[in-house]
């Protein structure tokens, strides 16, 4: 959602229109429960909002609760925080704990919910606070100066301890990598004066960005699958490569020269044999594509072959046949990148997957 240039970054209003919008991608399964006015019991899929301090809003907050949704948002360490963290006891503090579940070295978790004032924050909130000895670079506060540790904290409604809870809640910023993938796709600087073109830009940007993201989850793996937008555009994008067809079967045809032939090779072959990409490629479109495409379109009649066909000389019975439209025909171009998107499109057919069903966690 593109905003003016003036807006707020903890406008709740904003917050709570982006959570619609999320909500309105997922599927009518995972959004029940998750209506205002509906029981929490009709819950069936759970969701979790995380945000940082920004969305530390009581409208927000609020918001989430009415719709049925836990939230992990970040908390800025303030007076009450501050009075807080002196008053806890250094044996409450945990170690906190990474991924693999091993042991995060210089951090510790401990929960202030009984020792700060959460009364105007919803029923049940806990207020949970990681401290960490500083890296270099790290923005301390006067009273993390005085301390000698890095202080961040956080409110949330789940239960469950506290280290895996924070470590949740740390996991949150992957979204500065998915904002740096977004400026590398184009978002780095708007090119239109006006604010509709700019609104434009911004969804052209962020269709690229699903496909990447989409294209590295399904087509590829290991480092290529987390690498940045520029490396998977000089690596894959750029490949020299075409789809030739053969009988009724579509082939990759990779470069043989090109340094990443093999991994491309093994990885986008599978996908590019699908039945729904043959028909993307025009050598099959399926009736109930041409229908979409064309609801005015009134079909041809059926065609029998004659008597003196081939097919009735071999025995078999008449077989009925349609003309396909011309203009659905057309021959595209042969660049990669268009096909790409068209493989990551077949496999969302296939798993059933939507796009950005899941970013609503970010």
């Amino acid at each position: 959602m593109l905003r003016p240039g003036n807006a707020g970054a903890n406008t709740a209003a904003d917050h709570v229109k982006m959570l619609d919008a999320a909500l309105a991608q997922l599927p009518a399964a995972w959004r029940t429960g998750h209506r205002i006015g509906d029981d929490r019991l009709d819950v069936v899929h759970p969701i979790v909002v995380r945000a940082d301090s920004a969305g530390a809003t009581h409208g927000f907050v609020d918001a989430l609760v009415e719709r049925n949704i836990g939230f992990s948002i970040g908390f800025d360490v303030d007076g009450r925080v501050s009075d807080a963290l002196m008053l806890a006891q250094e044996e409450d503090w945990v170690p906190a704990v990474e991924g693999d579940g091993s042991r995060r070295p210089g951090a510790w978790v401990t929960e202030l919910t009984a020792l700060a004032d959460l009364a105007t924050w919803p029923a049940g909130t806990r207020l949970i606070c990681r401290r960490e000895r500083p890296h270099p670079g790290a923005q301390l506060s006067l009273f993390d100066i005085g301390t000698g540790f890095r202080h961040t904290c956080f409110l949330t409604a789940s239960a469950g301890e506290a280290a895996p809870l924070e470590l949740r809640q740390r996991r949150h910023a992957r979204v500065e990598d998915r904002i740096r993938g977004a400026k590398a796709c184009g978002l780095r600087n708007f090119p239109f004066e006006d604010f509709v073109r700019n609104e434009a830009w911004l969804v052209l940007v962020l269709i690229a960005q699903d496909l990447l993201a989409w294209t590295a989850r399904i087509c590829l793996d290991g480092a290529l699958a987390r690498a940045e937008p520029a490396t998977v555009r000089y690596q894959l994008l750029h490949v020299g490569a075409r789809l030739a067809r053969r009988g009724r079967d579509v082939h990759l045809r990779i470069d043989s020269a090109w340094p990443w032939r093999n991994p491309l090779d093994g990885r986008l072959r599978p996908h590019a044999r699908r039945p729904l990409l043959s028909d993307l490629l025009g050598m099959r479109w399926p009736r109930s594509f041409i229908e979409a495409q064309h609801p005015n379109h009134v079909p041809e009649p059926l065609v029998e072959r004659g008597p003196a066909s081939a097919a009735t000389r071999r025995g078999r019975q008449p077989v009925a046949m349609r003309r396909v439209p011309r203009p659905l025909c057309r021959r595209t171009n042969n660049r990669l990148g268009l096909r790409i998107a068209w493989v990551v499109t077949t496999a969302f057919e296939d798993q059933q997957v939507l796009i950005g069903g899941d970013r609503l966690a970010e």
